[in-house]
């Protein structure tokens, strides 16, 4: 038996559709925050720089495919052409996914609308609907001041604090981390700057304290910075540098530690001190005794980390492996060296390739 003309055509246009669909691939930043949606979701929060993911089912072979119907490409933007993942690997056509791509480029409320149809079948309506409202949000980080000035001392201080996202209570806990731990080293600074203003008639030089802040990663869901300072005091010999790092997951409202990014049992200590004592040893008056004992694999030499897209930061204090010369190491180790060993189901999951 012939196949007529016209089924000959349909067949053909969805095997390539199919095939098309199967072939077509997007790369896309290890650092984005993708959230992931399917039929059962009706809403969906996004941070903006976040990835929405659409996996809609399909049947490839029978020329039906889903089709965008209604979106604000502005505020959410389409990134690369839609993607076919089966159901089970490995089989030809059959059930799968049809799986579609969105950016979060800008704050605001949209209703993205998708229709399952044959292209060609111009006056039928859709087979299927699927509809989802977006919400988008721009949270920010801003700069908080602290400047004062008395004859004995100095402080010039700036720290960050979030506002706009979701959860209020995300930007609660972390603002009141950050601003905690700076009220307590003013605290401690006035008390002993107090202490040493009677040596002010022989050295002259008030004491002082100051901070600054780098946000090393922003997306939707992990915000991690790092506030280095600075604190002398009168009569000191030299000023004492002072590090905070806070690594934290906004849509799980919690302060991570460096056990948190790790699968369990994976020895990830041992993994990171043998790529920080590697490093470390062959820098420019390394001390390997130093080195050796205060990059060993504890958990108290490594409190002061973050994370960037890049990889995993490790800062070690003054004197923590070597002499003053040596200063504060900053070790960053690329998430190649460590994907092994990263729980990819886990707050740091979405960063590695």
């Amino acid at each position: 038996m012939f196949l007529n003309t016209k089924i000959k055509l349909i067949i053909f246009i969805a095997l390539l559709f199919a095939a098309f669909l199967s072939l077509s691939a997007t790369v896309f930043s290890a650092a984005e925050n993708t959230v992931t949606v399917t039929q059962k979701d009706s809403k969906a929060a996004l941070v903006k720089g976040d990835v929405l993911v659409v996996k809609l089912e399909m049947t490839a072979g029978t020329g039906y495919s889903w089709q965008v119907e209604k979106n604000d490409a502005g505020k959410l933007q389409p990134v690369g052409k839609p993607q076919f993942e089966q159901f089970k690997k490995g089989v030809a056509g059959g059930n799968g996914y049809q799986v579609f791509r969105f950016k979060a480029k800008a704050a605001g409320t949209i209703e993205l609308k998708l229709n399952y149809l044959r292209s060609w079948e111009k006056n039928k309506a859709p087979a299927k609907t699927y509809a989802i409202t977006v919400e988008i949000k721009n949270y920010k980080v801003s700069s908080i001041p602290i400047k004062e000035t008395t004859y004995y001392y100095t402080l010039d201080i700036k720290y960050p604090q979030i506002t706009g996202y979701f959860s209020e209570t995300s930007c609660g806990k972390f603002n009141n981390i950050v601003q905690g731990y700076i009220f307590d080293q003013i605290k401690d600074f006035k008390e002993q700057a107090k202490e040493s203003k009677n040596l002010l008639d022989t050295v002259k030089q008030p004491s002082s304290i100051t901070f600054n802040y780098e946000t090393k990663l922003s997306t939707g869901q992990l915000i991690s910075a790092v506030l280095t300072g600075n604190s002398y005091y009168t009569g000191s010999a030299h000023p004492m540098d002072l590090y905070y790092t806070l690594v934290y997951d906004l849509k799980n409202n919690k302060e991570l530690t460096l056990k948190d990014l790790f699968k369990p049992d994976s020895g990830y200590l041992n993994i990171i001190s043998k790529y920080c004592i590697d490093y470390l040893s062959k820098q420019q008056d390394a001390n390997s005794e130093m080195i050796s004992a205060g990059a060993a694999p504890k958990e108290e030499n490594y409190k002061n980390f973050y994370i960037t897209k890049e990889g995993l930061g490790i800062i070690f204090i003054p004197y923590q492996v070597g002499s003053r010369p040596f200063g504060s190491p900053n070790v960053l180790i690329p998430y190649e060296s460590l994907k092994d060993i990263i729980n990819m189901e886990g707050p740091a999951g979405s960063l590695v390739k």
